[in-house]
């Protein structure tokens, strides 16, 4: 699904079909979408999720007294937490978004709703199985590598280290800028982004995110296993930063208006 919304993007971005082609398989060849696509991780599935709500709240915006959209968005994002816990800052990132572009108490309230009706069946799952609804399976590991890693801090979160925020951006071994290096050029992205009234919000939504989860591996014991083929923790970030790719070529109406004020001169 990130493929297709990807695309999608592009083409209402103005940058034409077959930079829509290359950008989508960019993303599903050459990122960590392809391996854990087909790994028994949550990572890649929570982050199909969390951009599909994303995609939802951004083709509605123009719409913004409906409900539908906000309740069907926040439907997903619950989903993606349920799938991946880290997704709840995702969620919440989502919901300021829904608050900006809304700016309405019943839309606003729709997403925030949705969302918690995924997470009250985790609750529920978790009151069943543990005895209580905030009791999370990690606490009850019986493999002592898996139960070591999940005591140190809050469940593996620890102290901020520079040095694992490295590990996950440019290590050679598993950093998803080394590994996908075509993910360097979002910075472009994101200055025509930010210099687009229309755009602007989408931009500031897609480097919070990426702000956040650099924030959140920083302070991971261990980021994850050597043998992985990357940091998986980086995952959700990923269609959010190639987001940003959609804007790199100039679009059709940035050709436009470039072409009147050369005439203009």
């Amino acid at each position: 699904s990130d493929l297709v919304l990807l695309f999608a993007f592009v083409k209402r971005a103005g940058a034409g079909e077959r930079f829509g082609v290359v950008l989508a398989l960019s993303y599903g060849l050459g990122t960590l979408a392809l391996p854990y696509s087909a790994l028994f991780y949550g990572h890649q599935l929570g982050a199909a999720l969390g951009f599909s709500a994303f995609a939802l709240l951004v083709v509605t915006k123009d719409r913004p007294e409906a409900l539908w959209p906000c309740v069907g968005a926040g439907a997903l994002a619950g989903c993606a937490i349920v799938t991946e816990y880290p997704m709840a800052a995702v969620a919440a990132v989502l919901g300021l978004y829904a608050v900006f572009t809304r700016r309405r108490v019943g839309p606003v309230a729709a997403y925030g709703l949705a969302v918690l009706l995924p997470v009250s069946s985790l609750l529920a799952y978790n009151a069943a199985c543990f005895g209580h609804p905030f009791a999370l399976g990690y606490q009850f590991e019986k493999i002592a590598r898996f139960k070591e890693h999940h005591t140190h801090g809050l469940l593996g979160s620890t102290s901020f280290r520079w040095r694992r925020i490295f590990d996950a951006t440019f290590s050679p071994s598993r950093g998803v800028f080394f590994l996908s290096p075509v993910l360097l050029l979002a910075p472009l992205g994101w200055w025509r982004m930010l210099r687009s009234r229309a755009w602007r919000a989408e931009a500031i939504v897609s480097i919070a995110i990426l702000a956040v989860f650099m924030v959140f591996v920083s302070t991971l014991w261990e980021e994850s296993y050597l043998h992985a083929p990357g940091h998986r923790h980086m995952i959700p970030v990923l269609p959010f930063v190639a987001l940003a790719l959609a804007f790199c070529p100039r679009g059709r109406s940035e050709e436009r208006r470039g072409g009147k004020e050369g005439r203009s001169r």
